[in-house]
């Protein structure tokens, strides 16, 4: 039996990349500058830093965008709630049932991944929680899947990572990890190198009975 899943969170557990490319996108129609990139997919389970370079090239330019960007994000903070993917609490209480160790490993920052557990109610069912702020190198790297075997002691043939982005997927694949990815509703994003694509939360309940 299956020891750990280490789940990732955005795309994942909510429901939450095309609001965060919506609300960027917002920020640069409201002040009529136009982003280097317009594509969901070259965001997709990047760390914010990423995120970054490839909205603006420019570093000067990026870090003022960047500060006056997240200026106009915080005053409508994020509510995770309503983002929740379908049946994502009845996944979890059935591995916590069965004694699964359950991880939570985002490319994210800690404050946001925070804010999500908090708002949606499930942070009591992780056993270790980590942030792509806590490694050197952010997914596509497998640094934070790493770190993850490490924190929750578990060999990684005895471990599935759940992820939805070409960068998480291939994060997991080089530590080594099985991989099983959740299929998007919003938007097509590569997941062949998964082992594993399942359309609901309901469809991996089944798998792992």
């Amino acid at each position: 039996m299956t020891k750990a899943f280490i789940f990732d969170m955005d795309g994942v557990l909510v429901n939450s990349e095309t609001m965060y490319f919506n609300r960027r996108m917002a920020y640069f129609n409201a002040n009529k500058i136009q982003p280097d990139s317009t594509d969901i997919n070259d965001y997709l389970g990047s760390g914010t830093d990423h995120v970054w370079e490839v909205l603006v090239h420019d570093p000067q330019r990026r870090a003022k965008l960047r500060r006056e960007c997240e200026e106009f994000e915080a005053r409508e903070p994020i509510n995770f709630a309503p983002y929740l993917n379908d049946d994502v609490e009845n996944f979890l209480k059935l591995l916590k049932s069965q004694n699964r160790t359950i991880a939570l490993a985002s490319a994210g920052g800690l404050a946001n991944i925070q804010k999500m557990l908090d708002d949606c109610q499930i942070g009591s069912y992780f056993d270790f929680v980590l942030s792509g702020e806590e490694v050197k190198n952010n997914k596509p790297a497998p640094d934070i899947y790493l770190h993850a075997l490490k924190k929750i002691k578990v060999d990684h043939r005895d471990c599935i990572v759940i992820e939805d982005s070409k960068f998480g997927i291939q994060a997991a694949k080089t530590a080594g990890i099985k991989t099983w990815a959740l299929k998007p509703r919003d938007y097509r994003v590569d997941q062949k190198e998964a082992d594993r694509i399942f359309n609901n939360f309901r469809e991996m309940m089944q798998a792992v009975n």
